[in-house]
């Protein structure tokens, strides 16, 4: 049993908010613009992905992606880089954006960023096809380059106040001067010219900028700035196979030899869901498109930078479960298809999904994509509903063999276990129950992570964080502040007040749904091998913690902390804090 304690702390830094720094999301032209949640580099840089659009006002659809992948400078909140793909964008419509997905580089190498790329499927339709990418990151500013992509509109978000060379070249900038500046496809003429924008070509031309006359009666806009910022270069990367499927999950990655042979050099493998068939026609609005069908676990494969991903297998897994028999499926979300992010780990793959009785635990090999192991039952449908929400990723233990999940196969998300398995028979080794996931503002797909030690397993339950043993399911503690985050947001943040520590969303109110949607919380570093409360800093918004991305510590001292408004047209902002600290006492 955890003991009672009592944290008694020196300094009330609830009342202390120092913001540091402040970095707000290039917005589209109707206001939106969404930022991913928040990771760190290997270097301490902060890095997401935003997603704006580029719309056609005649019904209201996103009909192409300018998002961007960002790193901002940890100490001022300064654009370092950022990067977008030459002829196609960052995440699309295919809602939230998708975090960047950091891979260690191996020796002689650099770390990498793995983001979802988005070509716009025709002019006007809002379909997209995507693919996944692996960006090298650079670990010095000379590392960057001056090969930023003309045609896409690369440049435009970028650009710097210099209208001579020397200017430019002075600020660390870029120098193109006036060559091929109107040669922007069409989606990337976005900037009009002018408030009261000339509609004929003379008067535009007169004004300095740029006409297409494919347009009726004609567009007039800016063209590509003459000085820009440097970016990353797109040098060493690698793509799966373009044009993609047109709905992805967010992928898992592990590098390791998939071929079974030690000389040769270890592949990264990739992994995530798709589908390729949509509705013929699409209703306006920024919401994710539900697939119809042509959905599959799918691996790729890539033996280094600069090389292609390759297929490497494929699962299916249809939309609709069969009415008899005990196959595989997607799970029904409500109002689309959905299955569990992949999770990678022990020479496997793991994802949660359905079958026509509940939910069941897949295994494959990495290697080959063979089942591990038949489906797992995890949990059954109740009476009359086959509907739930999207199914947590699972985590994989390698120190444990344990590959742990979270289940409820009921759409208000009752009767909600974390059940872990074992990696190469399925068996189930422990279960405990978990409560209060049944508020709407809950993100139950991202409420799990392991400690830094690999020992502990790290969850919401009941508006508290709640740590046991990974190997047994056995208590280890449970936060006594209100965990109103209802996410695991910053796993081994470094150190706070001599104690490795993780962050969360906190408030000293009830434990009820309500404190998730109510103003003014905290952001708190606890301790990670007691749960111990370390430091509080008062979150710097107005806005409820169900509208906040998880936090991360880039030191001790220095928290990021971004926010993103209420739809339909939101926008984010992100912020550092400095955090006072405290000395902590404990009594037992």
């Amino acid at each position: 049993m955890l003991q009672a304690s009592l944290v008694v702390a020196s300094l009330n830094a609830a009342g202390n908010t120092n913001i540091v720094w402040s970095y707000s999301v290039r917005k589209d032209v109707l206001g939106r613009g969404i930022a991913s949640r928040i990771v760190l580099g290997a270097d301490g840089g902060i890095l997401f992905t935003t997603t704006t659009c580029v719309y056609d006002f005649a019904n209201g659809l996103c009909v192409n992606a300018t998002g961007e992948l960002v790193r901002l400078d940890p100490q001022t909140g300064n654009e370092s880089w950022a990067y977008r793909f030459s002829g196609a964008g960052l995440n699309g419509a295919i809602g939230l954006p998708m975090p960047p997905l950091m891979v260690p580089g191996g020796p002689g190498q650099t770390e990498q960023a793995i983001i979802i790329g988005a070509d716009a499927f025709g002019t006007n339709t809002g379909y997209f096809n995507y693919f996944a990418a692996g960006m090298p990151l650079p670990n010095r500013a000379t590392q960057l380059t001056c090969d930023v992509p003309l045609a896409s509109g690369n440049r435009l978000q970028h650009a710097v106040n210099c209208t001579s060379k020397a200017c430019c070249e002075n600020a660390g900038a870029c120098w193109a001067g006036s060559t091929d500046q109107c040669k922007l496809v069409v989606t990337a003429q976005t900037l009009d010219c002018a408030e009261d924008n000339p509609e004929d070509e003379k008067t535009c031309l007169g004004l300095g900028c740029c006409w297409d006359g494919a347009f009726s009666p004609g567009r007039c806009f800016r063209g590509s700035p003459p000085c820009y910022s440097k970016s990353i270069s797109s040098e060493g990367s690698w793509e799966t196979p373009r044009p993609g499927p047109m709905w992805v999950s967010e992928a898992a990655a592990k590098v390791q030899n998939v071929d079974g042979d030690t000389m040769l050099a270890s592949a990264l493998s990739v992994v995530r869901i798709e589908c390729d068939k949509y509705p013929a026609q699409q209703l306006p609005g920024l919401m994710p498109r539900g697939p119809t069908a042509g959905c599959r676990v799918a691996a790729f494969a890539t033996k280094g930078p600069g090389s292609s991903a390759a297929p490497l297998w494929q699962v299916s897994l249809p939309v609709h479960c069969a009415k008899s028999g005990d196959e595989p499926c997607m799970c029904y979300c409500g109002v689309a298809a959905c299955a569990s992010q992949p999770a990678v780990g022990d020479g496997a793959a793991f994802v949660v999904a359905c079958n026509r009785h509940g939910m069941v635990l897949l295994g494959f090999s990495l290697r080959k994509g063979e089942p591990l192991w038949k489906p797992q039952l995890l949990s059954r449908f109740p009476g009359g509903s086959h509907a739930i929400n999207r199914p947590p990723t699972p985590i994989v233990s390698e120190k444990y063999g344990l590959v742990l999940v979270g289940v409820s196969a009921s759409v208000l998300s009752r009767n909600v276990s974390i059940q872990a398995r074992d990696v190469k028979t399925g068996a189930q080794e422990w279960a405990l129950p978990v409560g209060g996931h049944n508020c709407t503002s809950t993100r139950w797909e991202a409420t799990g992570a392991l400690s830094s030690t690999g020992d502990l397993l790290l969850f919401w339950d009941n508006f508290a964080l709640r740590a046991v043993r990974a190997a047994t399911g056995a208590e280890a503690w449970t936060s006594k502040l209100t965990n109103v985050g209802a996410r695991i947001p910053s796993i081994g943040t470094g150190v706070v007040n001599g104690k490795a520590a993780l962050l969360m969303l906190a408030s000293r109110g009830q434990r009820t749904c309500g404190a998730l949607i109510t103003p003014g919380y905290l952001i708190c570093a606890v301790a990670e091998d007691s749960g111990s409360e370390l430091t509080c800093v008062a979150a710097p918004t107005s806005l409820p913690p169900a509208s906040s991305l998880p936090p991360v510590a880039v030191t001790g001292d220095l928290w990021v902390q971004g926010e993103t408004s209420m739809p339909p047209l939101q926008h984010t902002v992100v912020r550092a804090v400095k955090v006072p600290t405290a000395e902590s006492v404990m009594f037992l």
